[in-house]
């Protein structure tokens, strides 16, 4: 994991755009394009009230 929003609101969609970033929190998320793995939920829990994201990034590629 690379980074994380941990309360944002269910209809900032911008957190699973391919360049990820919440227009909830503009600081949270990328600015750049880039290989990125997107990992949403909802919280609290039993509840679909906010949504937690966390986000990776590929970090290397290795020839097979």
């Amino acid at each position: 994991m690379d980074k994380a929003l941990s309360r944002t609101l269910p209809g900032d969609t911008g957190v699973i755009d391919p360049v990820p970033r919440s227009a909830v929190w503009p600081a949270a998320g990328y600015r750049a394009a880039g290989h990125y793995l997107t990992m949403t939920t909802c919280t609290p829990e039993f509840s679909s009230k906010y949504r937690l994201v966390a986000w990776g990034r590929l970090a290397a590629v290795r020839p097979r």
